[in-house]
């Protein structure tokens, strides 16, 4: 009965059960802050931070089942490298992107280039079964880095787009 009497402030407040409520109330405020703050530290630094800028194939060649390629990039943070994948594009609408061929850093020389700009290449890949068979619903692909800044997440950077008419 005293309960309907008080007010909510005055029970937050002046009851053992009120202040556990109010310290748990502020807890959770706390957490939801925190998080809500890392969550757009994260989007800021995934859209407006990239790990690669300016990524540029020169040459592509076909060679005995496999590509020969190279070109130039720009690393504008010295995070580390965790792989590079290459996504091919359906034409189809909606349809999902799909992993055709994927490189860690030590199978290729040079896979964790230093800040500023660096050339890459020649670099001899196979060319995935998936890409022959699949080449004409492929509208593009994408070469995709995936970097470790730092401990909280890894970062994802396009590094930019092939077009399948500059396949050979």
């Amino acid at each position: 009965m005293m309960i309907q009497n008080m007010h909510a402030a005055e029970w937050l407040l002046e009851t053992t059960p009120g202040r556990v409520a109010l310290r748990f109330l502020e807890l959770c405020a706390f957490t939801v802050g925190a998080l809500l703050m890392l969550w757009v530290v994260y989007m800021a630094e995934t859209r407006f931070a990239p790990v690669i800028e300016d990524w540029k194939l020169e040459y592509i060649e076909r060679q005995d089942g496999h590509y020969v390629l190279g070109g130039t990039l720009v690393k504008t943070r010295a995070c580390e490298l965790i792989s590079t994948s290459v996504m091919a594009v359906p034409k189809q609408p909606l349809a999902p992107r799909v992993l055709v061929y994927q490189i860690k850093p030590d199978e290729l020389v040079g896979g964790n280039a230093p800040t500023g700009f660096s050339t890459w290449g020649p670099w001899r890949v196979e060319i995935p079964k998936a890409l022959l068979t699949h080449r004409e619903h492929i509208s593009f692909l994408e070469v995709v880095g995936h970097h470790r800044c730092h401990g909280l997440w890894t970062q994802e950077t396009l590094y930019g787009r092939v077009f399948s008419d500059r396949l050979p």
